[in-house]
């Protein structure tokens, strides 16, 4: 529906399975990933938020955190994200990169 550009319908479908699975933290993902794909932050954060209720661990709902936090220049909340993230999946490919974010100073100070 999303690549159709039926974009109503496809939020709406994928609200309805949040709502059905609200523990589903995979939903939560997808359902976040398509706010952030229409340029609805907020919406996306809440979507993610409450993934990661249900899952506090899981590595993708952190690291799209982490990506929505940078990107909204919320360097502290990107950096406590990051850390979470690095230890739920040490060895995860972006690991490395993370780590250098992290102990990057904050020159927005």
């Amino acid at each position: 529906m999303i690549r159709q550009g039926n974009k109503e319908d496809a939020v709406l479908s994928l609200r309805q399975a949040v709502e059905a699975a609200p523990r589903n933290a995979r939903y939560a993902l997808v359902l976040g990933v398509a706010y952030e794909s229409f340029d609805q932050k907020e919406q996306a954060r809440a979507a993610y938020s409450q993934g990661l209720m249900s899952s506090p661990w899981d590595p993708e709902l952190l690291l799209a955190m982490f990506r929505l936090n940078q990107d909204n220049g919320d360097v502290e909340e990107a950096r406590d994200y990051a850390d979470r993230f690095l230890k739920a999946r040490p060895d995860h490919e972006l690991a490395e990169q993370l780590r250098q974010i992290l102990t990057t100073p904050d020159r927005s100070k």
